[in-house]
C-alpha cells in the first residue's frame, strides 16, 4: 500500500488526515505517552516518552529484540518516499530518553547523502549541486 502512495501528491495530506485516529486508536494513552510538536502543511513531528514494547520487555528482562520492534516503523514508513520522508533517529530502545517521529512532505525526487556524496535514487550518478540546487529534491541521510 505505502509503495503505492510514494509517486502520489496526496500521500501526506492523506497521512496527516488519518493521523489523529490511528494515534488515538493504536497508542492509548494509558500505555504510550505522547509529545506533540508540530503538524503542520510540511511536517508531523512528535515524541513518545514511553513505549509499551520497551516498558513489558524490560519486565521479562530481554530487551534485546526491542530494537527491532523500531525497525518496523522505517519498513512501514519508508517506501512512502518520495510523496512522503520518515525520520526516526532516536529510539528508547537504543538508550535515547525518547523516541522521536518525524513525516515531512517530500519535495519530489529523492536524493541520498552519503558519506561520499549525493546521489539520485535509483542511480549510482554523484550529484555535484549547491545546497539551492538541492532545495526541490527530499534528502535522505544515509549512515
Amino acid at each position: 500500500m505505502c509503495g503505492m502512495l510514494s509517486n502520489k501528491s496526496y500521500a501526506y495530506p492523506l497521512f496527516k488526515a488519518l493521523f489523529s485516529i490511528g494515534m488515538k486508536f493504536g497508542y492509548p494513552t494509558e500505555d504510550w505517552t505522547v509529545e506533540q510538536f508540530e503538524k503542520s502543511k510540511e511536517r508531523i513531528r512528535f515524541n513518545m516518552k514511553s513505549c509499551l514494547y520497551c516498558e513489558e520487555l524490560d519486565k521479562r528482562g530481554a530487551l534485546e529484540p526491542c530494537p527491532a520492534f523500531c525497525q518496523t516503523d522505517h519498513t512501514t514508513y519508508n517506501p512512502l518516499a518520495p510523496a512522503m520522508v520518515f525520520r526516526h533517529e532516536n529510539t528508547i530502545a537504543n538508550g535515547a530518553s525518547h523516541c522521536d517521529f518525524c513525516f515531512e512532505c517530500g519535495k519530489g525526487q529523492i536524493v541520498i547523502v552519503t558519506r561520499a556524496g549525493w546521489y539520485r535514487k535509483n542511480t549510482n550518478r554523484l550529484l555535484l549541486a549547491t545546497p539551492q540546487a538541492l532545495a526541490k529534491y527530499t534528502l535522505v541521510q544515509l549512515e
